[in-house]
C-alpha cells in the first residue's frame, strides 16, 4: 500500500505512531519479514520483545516469523485460530494489558 494510503487510513490515530513503513518501501508485501524487521530496526528493539496488532492471518504469521508477539484484533468475534498470542476484540485493551504489567505468555 502507497504511504498516501496508509496516513489516510491511519488520519484518526496516528498521533500514537511513531514509524510508518509500508510495503511499496519496504519491497515485499505481508507475511514476508522484511517490514517487521525493519520496523523493529527503526524503533532500536529486537523483535522477541515486540508485539504486532492486526486484523488479518499474514499480519499474524509475518509477525510470528519475525520473532515478535502477534496479537489479533478480532472485532467480529469470529473464531479464527491464526496462531496469535493473544486475541482482542478492540484496541482499548492494548493499554489494559500494558497497565497490568507489560507482558502476556
Amino acid at each position: 500500500m502507497s504511504r498516501e494510503l496508509v496516513l489516510k487510513d491511519i488520519e484518526e490515530f496516528k498521533q500514537y505512531i511513531d514509524i510508518v513503513i509500508t510495503s511499496v518501501e519496504v519491497g515485499y508485501r505481508k507475511p514476508r519479514s522484511e517490514g517487521f524487521i525493519q520496523l523493529a530496526s527503526q524503533l532500536g528493539c529486537s523483535p522477541e520483545r515486540m508485539c504486532y496488532v492486526g486484523n488479518e492471518s499474514k499480519d499474524i504469521r509475518g509477525a510470528k516469523r519475525s520473532g515478535m508477539k502477534g496479537i489479533l484484533i478480532n472485532r467480529t468475534l469470529q473464531d479464527v485460530q491464526w496462531g496469535q498470542d493473544l486475541t482482542m476484540t478492540k484496541l482499548d485493551e492494548i493499554e489494559e494489558l500494558y497497565k497490568e504489567g507489560g507482558s502476556f505468555q
